[in-house]
């Protein structure tokens, strides 16, 4: 697979869950842990958005959309299963995966 469609699967994931654990049994308890888990979603989702403009600047025009498609589509898998408690592990991973993913990804291209 390329290093660019799992990088916006990762990143697209992240955020998504983030966003939809927005209740207090679904966040980390200790506020650190808060905190980073919400700058880890919305940076996720910030670099997210950069890929997809970096893809269609840099790349052919059908590698991002099959992106953005492959995406929303793990998204509506995830959202499908139902909200569990160790979503906000999983979105940490991913988003620490995603942007390590993202970071190679640009400094390979510039």
């Amino acid at each position: 697979m390329n290093l660019y469609f799992l990088a916006m699967l990762c990143l697209g994931a992240a955020g998504m869950i983030e966003n939809r654990c927005s209740t207090p049994g679904l966040r980390p308890e200790h506020p650190p842990a808060d905190r980073a888990f919400r700058l880890l979603g919305r940076f996720s989702f910030g670099m997210w958005l950069a890929l997809i403009v970096f893809g269609f600047w840099k790349l052919d025009w059908l590698q991002p959309v099959v992106a953005i498609v492959g995406s929303l589509a793990a998204n509506a898998l995830v959202v499908a299963n139902g909200v569990r408690t160790w979503w906000p592990a999983a979105s940490m991973g991913l988003a620490l995966l995603g942007l390590g993913m993202a970071s190679k990804l640009f400094f390979e291209a510039f």
